[in-house]
């Protein structure tokens, strides 16, 4: 195997030349990352006041009850949106703040904004809450750009956001519900002491933990979606429409639904809208697996120029840039030394698939912070993987 590292002076994979390396991060910037944990951890403490709260509301036993539902939903979502993220995985220092800028600092500001701004429920929660579920999108690419490189990763943290939202939100729904009883103003409810609506309860709980988990990171995703066509694309009149079209979509998205689950008076339309919940998954599912394998293909293109320096062998493009490719590859490195190989596959995929985006950043005529520096990290990686393959491979 040959080894020649490409400079990033000189055209990449894509017959482009590298743009301008970027400064590292500026001293400002740095204050500004120390703001966001700052108020990641403010709105946390808040978020326990919260809780309890509506602790004195339903008492212990049922703030556990109404918790334990809206923690039901949340490992299936976040599962899902992790078998996304496989081919790439992202930190998860920024995937658990980003679950927890959701459940806390999205939530608290858009309550405030909708309690101070007196619009329909319907209108408000669809414009405020996606502007301030997005707003982390945007802070990661403007903080760690490095680990925003695509559409995959725009869905990936919008899902991980909207997920924590929901769950915030879905506690207060459960013990409104627990509490008042199922009505849709819950200003105008008076709760009964020690009477209790647990039938209300579960009610809520079929129509928002079961039935529709999906529904606020399906909204959030279209921004997410939006932000990774613009960071990727090296169309300038993309990267400044697509965030745009999809907030609106977002927004657009997420006041159809809650206009919709406010008109909900019979069981019929319940059943109706059950359905609309279900089909709207699996047509989101088609659209993110369509996605996804379409990014894997574009890096599969931008690997080319490694091929050609001898860092894979031409065959080796196809398990490094489909899905299936991909699974024979691990299967078969278990086969010759188990765990480890696989271990080392595995690092060789992820280490190959980082290196298609950075390329894919420089053909969209995109600034790349320290370059050669990560350019040789990711190839001492991959060095390293295929050299515990032949080791074993030679046993």
């Amino acid at each position: 195997m040959t080894i020649a590292l490409e400079s990033a002076t000189h055209p990449g994979p894509a017959g482009r030349s590298a743009p301008h390396i970027a400064a590292p991060v500026r001293p400002r910037r740095r204050a500004l990352r120390m703001i966001a944990w700052i108020t990641l951890g403010l709105s946390s403490l808040l978020w326990v006041v919260y809780v309890l709260a509506l602790g004195v509301k339903a008492g212990p036993a049922g703030l556990a009850l109404c918790t334990g539902l809206a923690v039901v939903p949340v490992p299936v979502v976040l599962a899902a949106f992790r078998w996304i993220d496989r081919a790439e995985p992202e930190p998860t220092r920024l995937l658990v703040a980003a679950f927890l800028w959701g459940a806390t600092t999205a939530c608290f500001l858009s309550m405030v904004v909708e309690t101070v701004v007196r619009l329909p429920l319907w209108l408000s929660a669809g414009i405020f809450e996606e502007i301030a579920k997005g707003a982390l999108l945007v802070v990661l690419i403007w903080f760690v750009r490095s680990e925003f490189d695509g559409v995959t990763d725009g869905i990936v943290y919008g899902g991980f956001v909207a997920a924590g939202f929901a769950f915030s939100e879905n506690i207060g729904y459960f013990v409104s519900s627990y509490v008042y009883g199922a009505t849709v103003d819950w200003a105008s409810a008076h709760a009964v002491p020690g009477q209790y609506h647990t039938h209300d309860l579960f009610v809520n709980f079929l129509l928002r933990g079961l039935a529709s988990p999906f529904a606020h990171p399906l909204f959030t995703v279209m921004f997410g979606i939006g932000l990774g066509l613009a960071v990727s694309s090296a169309k300038r009149g993309v990267r400044v429409i697509a965030p745009f079209v999809g907030l609106t979509a977002a927004i657009g998205l997420h006041g159809l639904w809650d206009y919709t689950l406010l008109s909900l008076r019979t069981p019929t339309v319940l059943f109706w809208f059950i359905g609309v919940a279900v089909l709207l998954f699996f047509v989101m599912s088609v659209v993110v697996g369509q996605i996804r394998r379409r990014e894997l293909r574009s890096i599969g293109g931008h690997l080319q120029g490694y091929a050609n320096q001898g860092w894979f062998a031409q065959s080796e493009l196809y398990s490094l840039s489909t899905f299936k490719g991909r699974r024979q590859a691990r299967r078969w490195a278990a086969s010759i030394s188990g765990a480890h190989g696989k271990r080392a596959m595995v690092d060789l995929q992820h280490a190959a698939t980082k290196l298609g985006l950075l390329h894919r950043k420089l053909a969209a005529g995109r600034t790349v912070a320290d370059f050669d520096v990560r350019q040789r990290a990711l190839l001492v990686q991959l060095a390293g993987a295929r050299t515990v393959l032949v080791l074993w491979q030679s046993f």
